[in-house]
Formats: structure tokens, sequence, C-alpha cells
């Protein structure tokens, strides 16, 4: 049996050249699937004035979206790669769906980003900027931080040493 390999908009088969959507790739409400993703938990609401989607797992990453006011905080958990990069867009699209939106990435419990995880990051943070939003990264471990400095994009994006002060400072700005 041939393996179907994740594209930006669906499943590539290979020696087809076909690309098959994915049923749900832009959820449609704020407690549906996303980019072929699975809810592997129902979210519980947070503080005032705050709402936890499920959480959504693609490969080995998890990603859940908190909604804070204007703030969206993207939490991830696990490994962002080529298979798992469509959960981010995903996250990060309905992370957006509002004009000037802060969007802060979670990346305590990220344990690897190859370059598909990077740029994913710069192109949501690109469609941010035309958005007149935000995009900033909160916690990441060692070797995250390390990779965001290597490859420059700590230079685009704003890095936080903790989850508490990118909140604080995407609430600033907005």
């Amino acid at each position: 049996m041939r393996r179907a390999f994740p594209a930006q908009d669906g499943l590539r088969r290979p020696g087809t050249g076909k690309i098959e959507p994915v049923a749900g790739l832009v959820p449609t409400t704020a407690r549906s699937e996303g980019a072929g993703c699975r809810v592997t938990d129902p979210g519980d609401a947070g503080g005032a004035g705050s709402a936890t989607g499920p959480s959504r797992q693609l490969g080995r990453l998890t990603g859940r979206l908190t909604v804070e006011g204007r703030v969206r905080v993207v939490a991830l958990s696990g490994e962002l790669d080529f298979d798992s990069a469509p959960l981010l867009r995903s996250l990060f699209q309905e992370a957006l769906d509002i004009d000037g939106a802060r969007v802060v990435l979670d990346a305590s419990r990220l344990t690897f980003c190859d370059s598909t995880g990077l740029n994913a990051l710069v192109v949501a943070r690109r469609a941010a900027t035309e958005r007149g939003s935000v995009v900033s990264v909160a916690a990441p471990t060692p070797a995250m931080a390390r990779v965001l400095a290597m490859s420059g994009v700590d230079t685009v994006i704003a890095v936080h040493p903790t989850r508490a002060e990118a909140v604080e400072q995407a609430r600033e700005v907005g």
C-alpha cells in the first residue's frame, strides 16, 4: 500500500500527482476538527473572557487554540515537521479570523521543529502582518530557541521567555 503525503491543501498520492482534499482542513466552527486532525479531548473554558478549544492532533503534534480577548494563544506539544505543519497552518488560520488579532505561539512543549515548521511559522507571520495582526513566540525550549536564532527567525518574530510575558506584551501592543 502506498503512503499518502500531506500537502498544503490535502494529501498527495505518490505517483499520481493528484491532491485529494482533507475533509475539515479549514474548521467551520471553533469545536470542529481541522487540517485532517483528530479531536483528542473537549476543551474546557478558561477564565473570564477566555475560551479554550479542543486539542487537535496530527502526526506527532498536538495543538490547542485559546482565545483571550484579542490575544490568541496557539499551544503546541510534540514535533513540528513536514507531516504536522498543516495543523499549525490550520490553528493560525483560525487564530487570525479577525483583523488585528494578536497571536502567541506557546512553544514550551515543542520538542522538534524542522524547516517546514519554521516555514509555516514565517508564512503565518506574513499573513498576520497583512491583516494588521502580530505573531510572537513564547517560552521556546532551548533547542527551539537555538533553531529560531540560527535561522534568523527570531529577528522577525518576537520571542519571549514565558507565555505570561508574551500574552502581556501582546495585550499592550493591541
